[in-house]
């Protein structure tokens, strides 16, 4: 830097450094000069709030050495012409929160690094590896603009493209199979494009960013992501459930697991939407519901008496959602017979007649009740507490009446259902209380739930099926598997028209990769 003289860009002439292209030439574009920004009176200001404000207008800024001199507060950037530029078309004036105008001068060629600055990529890859954790492959880097280990040398708010392009340039030899970004006010991924060198990388973890549209994710699409968190921007409120996950599988194809839901296991899709209270529940969540619900639809609900505690308690509620596209056709007769409204009880000597003590007086009550088939898509599993001796799990979802022929009508209705369950022997778990409310699904459910088309129930020799219930089979193997039609139809009838035998040989084959791409639907 010796020889160069050091030129003050000041509310003065802040405005005429856009009209001067050679100036610039000279001094703004030099990658190697180091630049001074004075923060006037900045002694007094809160160093966070100051650098989050000249960052977030001028976002090619990477400010190190930040100090306090006398009444001001001054630190030192290079390579930031764009920064620079941008900062005097403000006229060197910024909005400080809460305060007075922020006013600054810069001068350029004149930073000093210390020592420390030149070795800064030392104190962030110290940084680095202490928040990597090898055994794993994660890299922690949650609100990282606070660590402690950076707040008097560097400004690393990876808010910043360029910062956050800079970081994952020192992280690429650490082998990051999992990137936590949560919890850095991230607007854009843009510097995620440097992730390219990460070929390790299959998760991704984004939550409570300021991510405000699909757009900004696209640097996500050269990487192979099979998890991603994004819950907690403001992009997740602009989709309905089911348009949201389609626009992630637009821009990450090979995802399985999106905000926690697990949405493909081995490629096979998942339909259930689970918050847990304990991430490591979820197999404890995922077999009590397959059994319980699997009971429940059959044709034998006595054998959910297992299930029970012996001292159980149960009650049932219902009622009838009025305006809804179901709600002239509900029939809550069958419902109401067992029904333990206390709201709407007349009676209240009878308040007992209806709460169902012991494992057998329940199942008789549920086996009052109309034969059902549950849409495990429509399902949301909120599990509300778990320990080693209790869990208590809450499920909503539709369900619809068994019918016998497909011309008769769809009976959709919703549920909620609280278990409370208590540990077993065998590593197992009893219900030992249960409530359940009923009623006639709203005009969002019926749209969503059930989409695939049903098979009568009395049809069992697939020798009988006619060419309606063959079609009717297709399209339902075909909405499971996401097969096209013609190749669901191939598939079902080398396994005899058998749905189960079908869905046994397609797992097996896509597991072996046996099944190409052209074979699928096209999105």
């Amino acid at each position: 830097m010796e020889g160069n003289l050091p030129l003050v860009l000041n509310q003065s002439n802040a405005l005429i450094v856009k009209k001067m292209g050679a100036f610039k030439s000279c001094i703004l574009n030099q990658p190697l000069l180091w630049h001074k920004f004075v923060i006037h009176d900045g002694a007094s200001l809160d160093r966070d709030k100051v650098l989050k404000v000249i960052v977030d207008k001028a976002d090619d800024l990477f400010p190190i050495q930040y100090q306090i001199e006398d009444k001001n507060s001054s630190f030192i950037a290079r390579n930031c012409c764009t920064a620079i530029d941008v900062l005097c078309s403000r006229n060197l004036v910024l909005e400080y929160p809460g305060g007075s105008p922020m006013i600054m001068s810069i001068l350029l060629n004149k930073g000093m690094p210390t020592e420390t600055t030149l070795k800064i990529q030392d104190v962030l890859m110290h940084v680095l590896n202490r928040r990597f954790t090898k055994k794993t492959g994660v890299l922690n880097l949650e609100n990282l603009v606070k660590d402690p280990g950076l707040s008097d040398k560097v400004y690393c708010a990876l808010s910043n493209h360029k910062i956050l392009s800079f970081v994952l340039s020192l992280a690429r030899g650490l082998g990051v199979k999992c990137l936590r970004l949560n919890n850095n006010e991230i607007k854009s991924i843009d510097g995620l494009e440097a992730a390219w060198a990460h070929r390790t990388i299959t998760s991704i973890d984004l939550r409570n960013n300021l991510i405000e549209n699909m757009v900004k994710l696209f640097p996500l699409k050269s990487m192979n992501i099979q998890e991603l968190w994004l819950d907690g921007n403001p992009v997740c409120q602009n989709y309905a459930e089911n348009g949201y996950v389609l626009a992630i599988k637009e821009i990450c194809p090979n995802i399985e697991r999106l905000d926690g839901q697990v949405l493909a296991t081995n490629g096979v899709p998942a339909f259930r939407r689970n918050y847990l209270v304990k991430y490591e529940a979820l197999d404890f969540v995922d077999q009590f519901l397959e059994h319980y619900f699997t009971l429940y639809d059959s044709n034998n609900r006595k054998s959910l008496e297992g299930l029970y505690y012996r001292g159980a308690l149960f009650s049932l509620t219902c009622s009838l959602i009025m305006g809804q596209v179901t709600t002239p056709t509900a029939r809550l007769d069958e419902y109401k017979r067992i029904t333990r409204n206390l709201l709407k009880m007349s009676d209240y000597s009878k308040h007992d007649k209806y709460l169902f003590h012991t494992s057998e007086e329940i199942v008789k009550a549920l086996c009052m009740l109309p034969p059902t088939e549950h849409d495990p898509y429509t399902f949301t599993v909120d599990l509300l507490y778990y320990s080693n001796v209790t869990a208590v799990l809450l499920v909503t979802g539709v369900f619809r009446e068994q019918v016998e022929k497909l011309s008769d009508p769809d009976s959709l209705y919703g549920f909620t259902r609280t278990f409370v369950l208590t540990a077993a022997a065998h590593g197992e778990y009893n219900i030992i209380n249960e409530q359940v409310h009923i009623f006639n699904a709203t005009t969002v459910q019926v749209q969503r739930a059930l989409k695939v088309v049903k098979v009568p129930s009395i049809i069992q020799n697939p020798k009988l099926y006619t060419n309606e219930d063959k079609n009717c089979i297709i399209e339902t193997f075909a909405r499971i598997s996401t097969l096209n039609m013609a190749n669901a139809k191939k598939m079902l009838e080398s396994a005899a028209w058998d749905l189960k035998t079908a869905l046994t040989k397609f797992v097996d084959q896509y597991k072996d990769g046996r099944l190409p791409p052209e074979a699928f639907k096209v999105t």
